[in-house]
């Protein structure tokens, strides 16, 4: 055992936290590491010197090594040891996304697109794009928590800026990496109060076009499946002023909120919409996941779409496959809202004036289409 390995602290483990002891051991050289307390190229504990030491398996050891081994902050020669690699300065942004939202789309969708759009630009101007999923739950991140992990992993986007895109940051979070001089840019979600610089959408269109347009097509009764988050307790009272306003007088009832976007969960809203209230004769999604289970729970019932039932729904092309019935579809250009995101990310960095940049994109609403033939079996496979 090399001797200038024991320069390295052993972690002290906490077998009661119910947190695993290999990404407690990870967390330890993460933090060593990072705040610069092991020297680059300084050699570790081997796996079984380091798993004796502490009384745990020597797979343990090395499936936290192999961890660190793929954030770069170890490197193994084959012979020799592990070591603490180089933390050479790069010019490097983040994009901080939900593992919740990455779950609920088989490609991470929408956050992909924005993703691959941000990459192009940042590599044309010379910096590194890293994707940051975070691990923590929704309602905990609006409660203002924020696991080490996540904390470890924003750290790796620390030196000029973070995109936090379809997720909420907790306040105090913001707070503490503006504090440490992160520039941030939240897209596409204003979720995030604390951060000034955002591009978002036009709420109030989002809630308005759907129902400009069941106006216009003189629908009578019409029924509302939206995303009924946590942090916004008043959305589904929006929803029905903005139905007022044209008229409407909506049964509470027939505005079902689901608190998570699934595919799963707008077919479960739908069939409850579509079984109890006979009389629709249109049915407004303002949400791109539960769109999928709504068009596949047409399908399920022998609804014709738009003959029996005019369906209207939030429908970005880069998060939904085509539709398998012709569905009016409230779009926003997410590449612009990416490109947008960038220009005030590079004004922040370079000390520029950035207010001539649109923090705003207007959604748009494409009339439905002539229908497509799909097979029943695929088409309940969206779900």
């Amino acid at each position: 055992m090399d001797k200038s390995a024991l320069s390295v602290s052993l972690p002290e483990l906490d077998r009661e936290s119910g947190v695993p002891i290999y990404q407690q051991i990870e967390r330890h050289f993460v933090d060593q590491i990072r705040r610069k307390r092991i020297p680059s190229h300084t050699p570790v504990l081997g796996a079984v010197d380091l798993a004796e030491q502490l009384g745990i398996s020597h797979l343990t050891v090395r499936q936290s090594y192999k961890r660190l081994v793929e954030q770069g902050l170890l490197y193994s020669i084959r012979g020799k040891g592990t070591f603490v690699a180089e933390r050479r300065a790069r010019k490097v942004l983040g994009v901080a996304v939900s593992a919740e939202f990455i779950r609920s789309s088989r490609s991470s969708g929408v956050y992909a697109a924005v993703a691959q759009t941000l990459h192009r630009l940042a590599t044309e101007h010379g910096y590194a794009l890293k994707m940051i999923v975070c691990t923590t739950p929704y309602v905990r991140q609006v409660h203002g928590e924020l696991d080490d992990m996540d904390r470890a992993a924003l750290e790796e986007a620390h030196m000029y800026g973070l995109f936090v895109s379809g997720m909420a940051l907790p306040d105090s979070i913001v707070e503490e990496l503006a504090e440490r001089g992160v520039r941030m840019v939240s897209l596409p979600s204003d979720d995030t109060r604390a951060i000034d610089n955002k591009v978002v959408v036009d709420r109030s269109s989002m809630l308005s076009l759907p129902v400009q347009y069941a106006h216009s097509r003189g629908v009578a009764r019409p029924g509302v499946i939206y995303l009924d988050l946590e942090d916004r307790p008043d959305r589904k009272k929006r929803i029905l002023s903005v139905f007022a306003e044209y008229g409407y007088d909506l049964n509470p009832a027939h505005v079902v909120g689901v608190s998570r976007a699934s595919a799963f969960g707008g077919q479960l809203a739908a069939d409850h919409l579509i079984r109890g209230y006979r009389k629709m004769d249109a049915l407004i999604c303002y949400d791109d996941l539960l769109a999928q289970g709504v068009c596949a729970a047409c399908i399920k019932h022998d609804v014709n779409v738009p003959d029996d039932l005019l369906l209207i729904a939030h429908a970005n092309k880069e998060i939904t496959p085509p539709y398998l019935v012709p569905v009016a579809r409230v779009s926003v250009d997410i590449m612009r809202m990416a490109r947008l995101a960038f220009e005030k990310m590079i004004c922040l960095i370079e000390r520029k004036e950035s207010s001539h940049i649109p923090s705003a994109v207007e959604p748009t609403l494409i009339p439905e289409r002539a229908p497509a033939y799909v097979g029943e079996e695929i088409a309940l496979n969206l779900v």
